[in-house]
């Protein structure tokens, strides 16, 4: 049985995909990701966060939410879709946080 914050992941996952970043987060606020019953799973909430923030155009939000799933799962940062978007924010116009080529360099990704 789907519980209300696996729901909220989902959606944030959804609305990130379909190019709607601040819908993403409002679905974020509401998710209490203490109640999701994995690290998977709360990595994922980060990631999707992460993404969502990216799309946002706030790089320094998406890199603490990607720190933040590499606290609790950090098998999920080397994934190649995270690995994809951890590139794409490194090599990519603008500012590079400095926290994400450290995090690249750990994960493998840079």
């Amino acid at each position: 049985m789907p519980t209300p914050a696996n729901v909220g992941v989902y959606r944030i996952g959804i609305h990130t995909v379909l190019g709607e970043p601040g819908v993403a987060l409002d679905h974020a606020r509401a998710v209490n990701h203490h109640l999701l019953p994995t690290p998977e799973r709360q990595a994922r909430y980060c990631i999707d966060i992460a993404r969502a923030w990216e799309q946002h155009g706030r790089p320094n939000q998406a890199v603490l939410a990607l720190l933040a799933a590499e606290r609790v799962a950090p098998q999920k940062i080397s994934r190649p879709s995270v690995a994809a978007m951890v590139s794409g924010m490194l090599y990519g116009p603008g500012p590079t946080p400095a926290e994400l080529r450290a995090l690249a360099v750990r994960r493998g990704i840079a």
